[in-house]
This record gives structure tokens, sequence and C-alpha cells, in this order.
């Protein structure tokens, strides 16, 4: 989860007009993790209304063959908070 926190946190500090769209995003900690992804969902929170957007961080990794994944989703209000 830090992975995605930290990708909330500096979402949050972005100007909201500059917020990236939806893909695929780095970070240095997804080295440690086994075929470690991270990808993020913005879109518009209750469509038509533009000033808030929803986001939606998921890193995903396998962990003894298996499939393993943490989604974190937050609101960033064109305002602020």
């Amino acid at each position: 989860s830090k992975i995605a926190t930290k990708q909330i946190e500096n979402l949050r500090n972005t100007d909201f007009a500059s917020l990236p769209g939806s893909g695929n995003f780095a970070d240095s900690d997804l080295s440690q993790l086994p075929q470690g992804t991270a990808t993020r969902t913005i879109t518009d929170y209750q469509p038509p209304s533009t000033e808030i957007k929803d986001v939606l961080i998921t890193v995903a990794w396998v962990e003894n063959d298996a499939p393993k994944q943490v989604q974190m989703e937050t609101l960033i209000y064109k305002n602020g908070l």
C-alpha cells in the first residue's frame, strides 16, 4: 500500500488542471514486487461534473504463483479538500 499511498499523495499535490490521465505509472518500489505493476484510473466523479475526480490506484504482483493486488480509491476536488 506504500506505492498506492505515495501516488495518491503525489496526485493531491498536483494542480487539478494538470492531473495526468489514466494508465501505468512508475515507482522505484515496484522492483521489490515480483512482476509488479501499478496503474491509476482517473475519471470524473458523478458526470457531468468535472470538478471532482475519482482516483483508483491498483498495485498488482505475483506471490507464490498467485496474483495479488492492493487498491486504494480517493476523490480529488478542484478547489482542494
